[in-house]
C-alpha cells in the first residue's frame, strides 16, 4: 500500500486551495450566473450534487434561512436536492 504522500488522492487534495484561489481570481462567468439567478421571475433555486457538492448545496440552503429577504423583495426559495433524485425524475419542477 502506498504511503499517503504518494497517493493521487493526497496529491489532488493538496492542490485544492490553489484551485479555489485561481477560480476566485479569474471569476469567469460569475456575473453571468448571478444575472440568471437574480433575474426577474426567478423564485426558486434548486442546488444539487453528490458528496461534497451536496453538502455545499445544503450549506447554501441553510444560509438562505438565515434572515428575511431585503425590504420590498419577494423571498427566494432555495432547495437542496441530491442529484440522484433529479436523475431519477422524482423531483416536482414548478414554474419560476
Amino acid at each position: 500500500m502506498p504511503a499517503r504522500a504518494e497517493t493521487r488522492l493526497w496529491s489532488e487534495t493538496r492542490r485544492v486551495p490553489v484551485t479555489i484561489a485561481r477560480t476566485l481570481e479569474r471569476a469567469e462567468g460569475f456575473d453571468d450566473v448571478a444575472a440568471v439567478l437574480g433575474g426577474r421571475g426567478v423564485r426558486r433555486i434548486v442546488a444539487t450534487g453528490n458528496g461534497a457538492a451536496l453538502y455545499a448545496a445544503q450549506a447554501l440552503w441553510l444560509a438562505s434561512l438565515s434572515g428575511p429577504p431585503p425590504v420590498g423583495e419577494q423571498p427566494l426559495e432555495l432547495v437542496a436536492i441530491p442529484a440522484g433524485v433529479l436523475a431519477a425524475g422524482r423531483f416536482a419542477w414548478r414554474e419560476g
